[in-house]
């Protein structure tokens, strides 16, 4: 299936970051979970230079992830510079009284000891060092990459510390071998934005002792919007749970409970050990699971052939899509899509005008376009 992009019509938030050299790209073979073959399932491209960005599944697992990324280089640059380049201190508050949060549950569950050493991997706004303090925890250390965000947390919680840079960084990993081993470390949403999630599951293994709890929480690709995975640049890979379970199996983890694990996040909680029955499934044909997601969720089976629309989905949840033919008549299908640009912009979508032209299921989805790939941060 082949659609031709012929423009962003709005983003209600996001921003476009056009894709104009992939020369410095890393070819991606190989599942870094599973280490099974990657299959091309969307293809960027472009019409007029041979710029491509392609997009795979791991036949063994679901695995789903960039087969030509970016360097590990341009993804520092990128969040360096681009990523969350407007947020300033004032957006970073922390809510002291937050009693709460998925990882206290958790925690409570495994009888988790309140003197436990907890390590946190991407500290964010704090609200998980906020319910674990309320909760009588008391020895958290933290890891974040933004400044601001982990000097404003360390102030108004007591002075944590929390070490700044990428987990995986010479600097941050001294500085946490400097502790004592973690009886838990725990990261939420992160492990899609990491260049390499292999390395840094690793890590956490020569951070912890056995029977070291790791607790990793990251979107379900069951439940993760398609257009997401396919344009939203932050988000590096998509993991099934069996993705995820191999990629902990191979560094010395179990997975002991899943059952705060929804359609859309997987919530993994393992423990380091040293021997264990690895648990593999190799009956879902992974492939063709993920062409079907897309062509639903996309709703390409619904669209006619070489017709323009406007597609729009929600930008609370970005799954819920929906379209409106366009006429042929350039004058009348640019008066079109200002006029469902305005009324779709009040009602919170976001937006793009384009063409199915080709409908074969056989081959990948190929998203062409007009001028220069464009992927989308916020």
């Amino acid at each position: 299936m082949e659609l031709k992009i012929d423009k962003v019509a709005n983003l209600s938030g996001w921003k476009e970051y056009k894709i104009l050299d992939t020369s410095d790209f890393v070819n991606v073979e190989n599942c870094l979970c599973c280490k099974g073959k990657l299959k091309v399932i969307i293809k960027n491209k472009t019409e007029s230079t041979n710029t491509k960005i392609d997009i795979g599944t791991c036949v063994n697992c679901g695995f789903t992830t960039y087969i030509n990324k970016p360097s590990h280089k341009w993804i520092i640059d990128f969040y360096n510079s681009t990523w969350n380049k407007e947020e300033g201190e004032e957006n970073n508050f922390v809510n002291k009284n937050l009693q709460s949060s998925k990882l206290t549950i958790a925690l409570e569950k495994i009888n988790f000891p309140k003197s436990g050493s907890i390590c946190e991997i991407g500290t964010g706004r704090g609200g998980n060092f906020a319910a674990l303090i309320n909760n009588g925890y008391t020895n958290l250390v933290g890891v974040e990459n933004s400044i601001h965000r982990a000097e404003t947390v360390s102030k108004s919680l007591n002075n944590i510390p929390i070490y700044i840079g990428g987990f995986e960084e010479k600097k941050v990993q001294d500085s946490l071998k400097s502790h004592v081993k973690f009886d838990l470390i725990y990261t939420a949403h992160v492990m899609e934005h990491i260049y390499n999630p292999e390395e840094t599951i690793e890590l956490c293994s020569k951070l912890q002792d056995e029977n070291g709890y790791l607790i990793v929480a990251v979107p379900n690709f069951i439940g993760e919007p398609s257009i997401g995975i396919s344009s939203f640049l932050p988000h590096l890979h998509s993991f099934t749970k069996e993705s995820m379970i191999r990629l902990l199996n191979n560094k010395g983890y179990e997975v002991i409970d899943d059952s705060y694990t929804t359609e859309f996040e997987l919530f993994l909680i393992a423990q380091k050990k040293n021997s264990f029955n690895k648990k593999i499934n190799n009956k879902i044909d992974y492939i063709k699971s993920s062409q079907d997601k897309f062509i639903k969720e996309l709703k390409l089976n619904e669209i006619p052939l070489n017709k323009p629309v406007f597609y729009y989905f929600s930008k609370k949840n970005y799954s819920i899509s929906s379209f409106k033919l366009l006429s042929k008549i350039s004058i009348v299908r640019s008066l079109q899509t200002i006029y469902y640009k305005f009324i779709q912009r009040k009602k919170g979508y976001r937006s793009f005008v384009f063409t199915l032209i080709d409908k074969n299921k056989n081959q990948p989805i190929i998203l062409n376009w007009k001028k220069s790939i464009t992927l989308f941060y916020k």
